[in-house]
């Protein structure tokens, strides 16, 4: 949900983006640009569609909280976002489940780039909302 929230928030800014397994999603390639969330960088969920990514001659940027993985090998950039996830950190001492701390991080850390990025882009509340959703 964490990558949807971000895509959305991508497309309201006017920018073209996909998610990827929805059904409608095109083939990537060269000046594409893949992002990539994941707590320890090492699942096939993350780490195949980087490295096809890579092989079909796009960008990869990883947010992580372990940059010496995997993922973090394959991407071009990278965003560390510290967070304990039971995969991410050896020990883990929140009382909240999973990777909650660290999608709760990461979920900041992105809403801080479409921010950034809505300011370069000339972007507002107002241009946002006139991309939002009008078929509910």
């Amino acid at each position: 949900m964490l990558v949807k929230m971000f895509a959305l928030r991508l497309m309201q800014l006017g920018l073209a983006v996909f998610v990827v397994g929805d059904a409608t999603t095109p083939a990537i390639g060269a000046g594409d640009l893949l992002i990539v969330c994941s707590a320890s960088g090492e699942t096939t969920g993350a780490v195949a569609p980087a490295r096809r990514a890579r092989e079909a001659g796009a960008t990869v940027a990883a947010v992580v909280a372990r940059p010496n993985s995997s993922l973090g090998g394959l991407a071009r950039h990278t965003v560390v976002v510290p967070g304990e996830t039971p995969k991410a950190s050896e020990k883990h001492t929140s009382k909240l489940p999973l990777a909650t701390v660290l999608e709760q991080a990461m979920l900041v850390a992105l809403d801080g780039v479409v921010g950034c990025l809505a300011g370069r882009l000339g972007q507002s509340n107002r241009t946002m909302m006139e991309r939002h959703a009008n078929l509910e």
